[in-house]
């Protein structure tokens, strides 16, 4: 009985913390209305100039964001309080997920 209670927990650990980092790392990465403006603003000047600028302003702008993700996380780490609650919530769960696994054996194999 009590076996089945703790599985049921660590299944729900393990999604809510999967969840909760998830969530940690989009609010993250997602664009600051200044950022957001400046992207905007960048871009219809570049569309009022010709469709071909509009073009490469948006692949340089997805070129220069499949890259730089690290970096972008690493300079919002410090400014974004509620992504590391997140973040640390979800790493929380998931260390309880993975120590009732240890416990099952199930992650000791």
């Amino acid at each position: 009985m009590m076996n089945a209670f703790l599985i049921v927990v660590g299944v729900n650990a393990a999604m809510l913390g999967f969840g909760l980092t998830f969530a940690g790392y989009l609010t993250l990465m997602a664009p600051s209305e200044e950022e957001n403006e400046e992207m905007h603003r960048n871009y219809r000047e570049a569309r009022e100039k010709s469709w071909m600028h509009a073009l490469s302003f948006s692949f340089n702008y997805a070129a220069r964001a499949k890259v730089s993700w690290l970096r972008v996380a690493v300079t919002r780490w410090p400014q974004r309080r509620e992504a590391r609650r997140f973040i640390y919530c979800g790493a929380i769960c998931l260390m309880t997920a993975a120590a009732i696994g240890f416990r099952f054996g199930v992650l000791n194999s």
